[in-house]
């Protein structure tokens, strides 16, 4: 049974620890605390306390705790009126190919009890929920925005050899979700569980596991992210502690979005195309579209390789190898540290340059602009027509900052900004029928929704060139 939850969560704008009273807080400290929270529109449901159980007993309630965070973890600030639905299910990996609801168990979900609410949660706001048979509940949530949920696995019978997943989403299509007025927050996935079979149901509660040393079983943290089918999911792991390379940033759920949606239209839009993911963080823009590919049986499906520094590959390769995707001629996870040209012609060798190059989120730290601007001069010299589309939604860097960036990126290169519809076209040719693909975009709020915005980056013809060209188109005339 899926249960429908609404929120009404009351966010504390300040961060506060128990046993410390609050503090005058300084102008700086505001500013600074204001750049955090820039543009802090797509929130995410995390963890409120950290599990390490991975065996579940069917029939049986558990405990959990969930919390609003912002894209940097932050508490998420929404007013009293914010409210979203979320229903929870059990995801399994079908086909081998993609994750969708099990077809052997189901899962229950309700609002915590009363009276297993903790003590400390004193100063509440109210949540409610709905379930399918619009029966009502209240519910207390703490105003550091934890939200304490029972869940139930139910069957009668259970195979200690397959895995599941809790998939907690918001009750909206998650194609729909970032347009949302409601601002629907980025779903959560736990697993993988195990299920135990028991030979008459336990009524009790489960209390909440806590992290233990002595735990040999670790549940982890994903992002269940939609394949243009409905209802089928990829699964990307987490983990916040791994620093920017560790985590789904909302470019790349921009960028993923147009592109399920143009599978949709035209599923062999970038079929024989070279494609990069620059920087991949988690692999979740080159993944989506090489499963999205193979689920499409395309016969000349695109190269992509993901890259990323040293450090980051382990994390990446984890997920390819979570949705089950192969190594092969068409998927491949690289190292390439910014301005390394020895990096760059170990992942050419062999091969033909790439047609598009994809980054998305990486302009946080003013030292590593010249790095990566040398590394986009690199990639386009390979060859002169291909395009780098770059996600980039503004955070913490000051204006001054954005524009060192930019006014240099400007200086080598040739930079547009794009709209969803001209993002798109740069994946079409110019006949009439491209036209017919891509309009829909026009009328997209997504840009304006997350605060993203889309860059064409492209070789940057110098004088001499410039004059070489009109001189030729002169004496064709």
């Amino acid at each position: 049974m899926l249960i429908t939850s609404t929120h009404t969560i009351d966010l504390s704008p300040s961060i506060r620890k128990k046993g410390f009273h609050q503090r005058q807080v300084s102008t700086t400290n505001t500013h600074f605390k204001q750049a955090l929270y820039r543009n802090s529109r797509v929130h995410r449901i995390t963890l409120g306390s950290l599990l390490r159980e991975s065996k579940l007993k069917i029939n049986t309630w558990n405990s959990i705790d969930l919390k609003l965070v912002t894209e940097l973890g932050l508490p998420a600030q929404i007013p009293n009126s914010g409210q979203f639905p979320v229903t929870c299910q059990l995801l399994q990996l079908r086909h081998g190919q993609y994750y969708a609801l099990s077809q052997t168990n189901s899962i229950e979900c309700r609002l915590a009890e009363e009276e297993e609410t903790d003590s400390w949660c004193q100063q509440t706001s109210t949540l409610s929920l709905i379930n399918e048979n619009d029966e009502f509940f209240s519910f207390q949530t703490t105003n550091n925005n934890l939200v304490r949920l029972q869940y139930k696995i139910n069957g009668s019978s259970c195979n200690n050899e397959e895995e599941f997943y809790i998939h907690f989403e918001p009750n909206q299509s998650e194609r729909d979700r970032i347009h949302s007025k409601d601002k629907s927050p980025l779903s959560l996935c736990l697993g993988p569980f195990q299920l135990c079979c028991q030979e008459s149901s336990d009524l009790h509660v489960q209390p909440l596991v806590m992290w233990d040393d002595n735990a040999k079983n670790t549940v982890n943290m994903y992002r269940a992210l939609p394949l243009p089918k409905e209802s089928h999911y990829m699964l990307f792991q987490e983990l916040w502690d791994n620093g920017t390379p560790g985590k789904l940033w909302d470019s790349a759920l921009v960028m993923n979005h147009v592109f399920n949606t143009l599978a949709e239209v035209d599923k062999h839009y970038l079929c024989g195309r070279r494609i990069m993911d620059l920087s991949a963080g988690i692999g979740a823009i080159g993944l989506t579209i090489a499963q999205t590919s193979r689920l499409n049986n395309i016969q000349n499906p695109p190269q992509i390789v993901m890259t990323d520094l040293e450090e980051a590959l382990p994390l990446m390769k984890s997920n390819q190898q979570l949705n089950n995707i192969p190594e092969s001629n068409f998927v491949s996870i690289q190292r390439l540290e910014w301005g390394s040209l020895t990096d760059i012609d170990q992942i050419m060798r062999g091969h033909r340059a790439f047609d598009f190059i994809l980054i998305s989120d990486v302009l946080y730290n003013t030292k590593d602009f010249p790095a990566l601007i040398n590394t986009f001069r690199q990639l386009v010299e390979k060859n002169r027509y291909t395009v780098i589309i770059m996600g980039y939604k503004p955070r913490g860097l000051k204006q001054c900052e954005e524009d060192l960036f930019f006014d240099e990126c400007r200086t080598h290169l040739r930079l547009e900004t794009l709209d969803l519809e001209s993002f798109a076209r740069q994946f079409f040719d110019n006949s009439p029928s491209t036209d017919k693909k891509v309009a829909f975009l026009r009328k997209s709020k997504l840009l304006q929704m997350t605060g993203v915005c889309l860059y064409k980056i492209t070789h940057k013809k110098n004088k001499f060139q410039m004059h070489h060209l009109n001189s030729n188109t002169l004496y064709k005339l």
